[in-house]
């Protein structure tokens, strides 16, 4: 690990940061984090997300200001007023500092009103098939706004802006391509999630900050699992599909689940993407004992009955499993 954390002032992400890297077993980190933790965090954290919930509020005022309100206002002004806005926030955050919290917060607010400039351009001119692009601009100025906010926050969102990237150019090139399998939009936003927590690992590495909280992971994990398991599900339903289609599909996600299980099992010791990934499961054998029940009895009271019991017993076996898990990962380490 790069760096010399003993000419750093201990805080509570440095503590987590070397607990996430191996070098403090759970028990250092409890006792480093009690005293470098401030006695108010909870405090701190209700402020933190009154903020950013201040925040979001009114961004969505702002939104719904320009697309109904000044609907008959000319378009470049309100464009101007737009960039304006982008700019007062990008300087206010640099003069407050820009990883402080009212200058992340201020960051935040740019980097969501960046869109609102595309969002209103495809208002005036209506869906010409080029959607994608506005995407990828946003994606492209939203890019630095994350990299100088530092905040977890920020990225997360610049996520989904990517995977509707990916999604809109994909649907878009497939209808002019004409292609009939659109669920490969699914495959491509697995992927693209996926290589996301390959990147947080590189960035963790890096000791590239903003990324180090634990919350991180776990939303990515959902973000790339939920496709995945779409995938599967999708195929399962499907007819008329190409065998090898299905097999592909499938196998991609009992691959994805896998390897998913293997590495927050034994390699990083992460409970809540453990359970993600049993989640992942259990919505599949659900489906799929679904369509096993329904299409040998057909959608009578006795198949709703057996089914009944499949959620039953699947979900007992769920909590049972994750409750041995739970007890045999305690002494794992979290990233």
């Amino acid at each position: 690990m790069k760096g010399d954390y003993l000419d750093r002032r201990a805080d509570i992400s440095t503590v987590r940061l070397l607990h996430s890297q191996g070098l403090l077993n759970n028990a250092a980190s409890d006792a480093a984090s009690k005293m470098a933790e401030p006695h108010n965090e909870w405090w701190g954290w209700t402020s933190r997300i009154l903020l950013f919930m201040g925040c979001f509020l009114i961004l969505a005022g702002i939104f719904l200001l320009f697309a109904r309100n000044l609907i008959g206002t000319e378009y470049f002004v309100k464009i101007a007023l737009l960039i304006l806005g982008v700019a007062a926030c990008t300087l206010v955050a640099f003069l407050l500092g820009r990883t402080t919290l009212g200058g992340q917060a201020l960051l935040l607010s740019g980097a969501l009103l960046i869109g609102l400039p595309f969002i209103l351009y495809a208002q005036e001119y209506g869906d010409t098939g080029m959607t994608h692009s506005l995407y990828f601009w946003w994606l492209i100025i939203a890019f630095g706004f994350a990299v100088a906010a530092e905040l977890a926050m920020l990225w997360i969102i610049w996520l989904v802006v990517l995977n509707t990237w990916v999604a809109t150019l994909y649907l878009q090139t497939a209808t002019l391509g004409r292609v009939e399998h659109p669920e490969i939009t699914m495959f491509l936003l697995a992927i693209v999630n996926t290589l996301a927590i390959w990147m947080r690992w590189i960035c963790l590495n890096r000791q590239i900050p903003g990324l180090q909280y634990r919350w991180v992971l776990n939303v990515l994990t959902a973000m790339a699992l939920l496709p995945l398991t779409s995938l599967a599900v999708y195929y399962l339903y499907a007819g008329g599909q190409n065998a090898a289609f299905v097999i592909i599909g499938i196998g991609t996600w009992v691959a994805g689940v896998a390897a998913g299980y293997w590495y927050f099992r034994y390699r990083v010791h992460d409970i809540i993407s453990v359970a993600f990934v049993i989640l992942s499961m259990y919505a599949f054998i659900l489906n799929f004992a679904g369509k096993f029940v329904y299409k040998l009895a057909g959608r009578e009271e006795g198949s709703s009955c057996i089914m009944a019991f499949v959620v039953l017993i699947a979900t007992a076996g769920m909590v049972v499993w994750l409750k041995y898990l739970s007890s045999a990962m305690k002494g794992g380490r979290d990233v």
